[in-house]
């Protein structure tokens, strides 16, 4: 019975265990079947297209280190320096030396012409207004330049000169009271070509007189219109019945730069003006003086004639409101550093 049952039993598992094999088996078999289009589909490849070669993509660019040389900084270019603006000069010019005794003549101008006839001393001293003020003065009353040899103070020479076209109408008073600029620049062209001439300024502190505007304010008339011609500054010295001198200063049209340039001309130490009075003026002074009263009158002529004192200082402080206090100041003098007798025409 038991060899039975266990015979039918084993027959039952084992039909049971080759039942769940080909389960097993026909399983992966039927399921592979029904999804075999799509798995086709899947493993098509695509297309042939264009074929597009992209470029590798590069990371973004860091901080980019630079090697830096040190470089020396360049010195600035030196700039190119201008050249000297050339002097006015006349169209032609003619200077002949004259016979010691002929007098002097007073420079003439017009609109074409100039001509003038004088020591070397005295063009220069036209020509670079090297006597106002004059700062030393020659035995002679001469304004004295250091380093001109003497010749120059009496050796005379006549210059004859065209003028060129456009140029303004310059007057004798303008050239004489330093007016004409253009006209002295001619004339210091025509110094330094024909006789060699050079000259340089500098500074000295000497003994001056500083005109200045006395404790009661100035008492001067200011000139209501030009004068055309202006008279000389110094009008005259008479001798008087008691035996004293008259001495009269008339002014017209004067500014105080030419009034201190006037009284420097007679004294024995340059006039510098303080005043710090603008304009000009009309005015007159006089005074009068012992022939034996102290004098600082400067030598010469001009020096003799204004008998500088005590009384003309006192007439201008009482007449003109104006005061002549004794000091020291600078003063531009003209040195002459190299001069020649005058080339051939």
């Amino acid at each position: 019975m038991k060899s039975r049952m266990a015979l039918r039993m084993t027959f039952a598992r084992k039909a049971m265990l080759a039942l769940a094999g080909i389960a097993a088996v026909a399983a992966p078999i039927i399921v592979g079947i029904m999804n075999a289009p799509s798995i086709q589909a899947q493993s098509q490849p695509p297309e042939a297209g264009p074929v597009v070669l992209e470029a590798p993509v590069k990371p973004p660019p860091g901080p980019r280190m630079v090697a830096q040389q040190s470089v020396a900084p360049r010195a600035p270019a030196e700039p190119t320096p201008a050249p000297e603006p050339r002097k006015l000069e006349f169209e032609v010019a003619s200077v002949k030396p004259v016979d010691p005794g002929v007098a002097c003549c007073p420079p003439q101008v017009d609109s074409a012409r100039f001509t003038y006839t004088a020591t070397l001393h005295d063009l220069i001293g036209q020509a670079y207004r090297a006597f106002f003020p004059c700062p030393t003065k020659a035995d002679s009353g001469d304004c004295a330049f250091p380093g001109a040899p003497a010749w120059i103070y009496k050796d005379r020479f006549a210059i004859e000169a065209k003028l060129p076209e456009g140029l303004p109408a310059y007057s004798q008073r303008q050239f004489v009271g330093g007016r004409a600029p253009q006209l002295n620049q001619m004339l210091q062209a025509l110094l330094e070509d024909r006789f060699k001439l050079k000259v340089h300024w500098e500074a000295r502190t000497i003994p001056i007189y500083a005109l200045t505007v006395g404790k009661k304010g100035q008492k001067l008339t200011p000139t209501a219109e030009p004068a055309e011609q202006r008279p000389n500054a110094m009008n005259g010295s008479k001798r008087l019945p008691n035996g004293n001198n008259l001495s009269t200063l008339n002014a017209v049209d004067s500014s105080m730069q030419d009034f201190a340039n006037s009284l420097g001309e007679g004294m024995d130490r340059p006039v510098l003006d303080r005043t710090g009075l603008k304009g000009n003026f009309d005015f007159k002074v006089e005074w009068e003086s012992e022939p034996d009263a102290p004098s600082n009158s400067g030598p010469g002529m001009i020096g003799r004639f204004m008998h500088a004192g005590p009384a003309m200082f006192s007439a201008i402080e009482e007449q003109l409101g104006l005061k002549l206090e004794s000091t020291k100041g600078p003063v531009q003098v003209l040195v002459i550093d190299h001069v020649e007798p005058p080339s051939p025409n």
